[in-house]
């Protein structure tokens, strides 16, 4: 019979020559990458797709509101949001990231508080946040095998140090290369923690759509986005994602 110590050296050897292995095989930082874009349908199909149009719920604090949200490439992003108290618009048109509701600031057009404005800027880039992130990077770590709980697949994980000072980690499910999980911070030290869990991808003209986004802030779970209606190419003027003039929001 083994006695413990010996159970326990057998144990940690069994333990490191799985990760040796685990490393071994893992796929290069540039690998994972290709890997990522291929499974999102490819450089050249992802380039025919210059808007979207989504539609969905936003379940927070136990109450459900309805969404539309349009994205234009690069980084025109427009969502409205109905809430009892009326309409929620936040928006980048590329230059000004704004928002305008009836209840904030007497209804009149807003801009962004910092930490809001990164934010939405992060939303609104049309790639994936992997591939977004990665062309603003001042650097790019490549962070191998990460374990997970089961019946969890391990990840692939990435970090990405932004040169706004930001820092984000990435984990795509080792078995098909989507984003599953990323965690934000607005520098390294900030004790703020963004993390959004990425589910129920569904395939809408051969490319892969999360359908269910959960967002959570220092562990506490903030909201949970689930979509209804996707559609590429719907068309999206840039009217759309401009404030309103004065005049208009009389």
């Amino acid at each position: 019979m083994l006695r413990p110590l010996a159970l326990l050296t057998l144990l940690t050897l069994g333990d490191l020559a799985r990760a040796q292995e685990a490393a071994a095989t893992a796929p290069s930082l540039p690998s994972v990458i290709s890997l990522h874009t291929q499974a999102l349908g490819g450089t050249i199909k992802l380039a025919e797709i210059t808007n979207v149009r989504f539609r969905g719920t936003i379940e927070q604090d136990g109450a459900k509101y309805p969404f539309t949200a349009w994205k234009r490439r690069p980084t025109q992003f427009r969502i409205e949001v109905e809430t009892t108290a009326g309409k929620f618009v936040e928006a980048n048109d590329g230059k000004r990231l704004w928002r305008q509701a009836p209840f904030l600031n007497d209804g009149k057009v807003s801009d962004l508080d910092f930490l809001s404005a990164r934010l939405l800027r992060l939303e609104s880039s049309f790639e994936s946040p992997l591939l977004a992130l990665r062309e603003r990077a001042a650097r790019i770590t490549y962070l191998g095998v990460i374990k997970t709980p089961p019946p969890l697949p391990p990840y692939w994980g990435i970090q990405i140090d932004n040169t706004d000072g930001s820092r984000a980690q990435l984990f795509l499910d080792s078995r098909n290369y989507l984003l599953a999980r990323m965690l934000w911070k607005e520098n390294p030290d900030s004790s703020n923690e963004l993390e959004i869990l990425y589910g129920d991808y569904r395939s809408i003209q051969d490319m892969p759509v999360a359908h269910r986004i959960e967002t959570r802030l220092e562990g506490k779970l903030v909201n949970v986005t689930t979509l209804d209606m996707v559609i590429m190419n719907p068309g999206a003027v840039m009217s759309l994602f401009s404030p309103p003039r004065p005049e208009d929001s009389q």
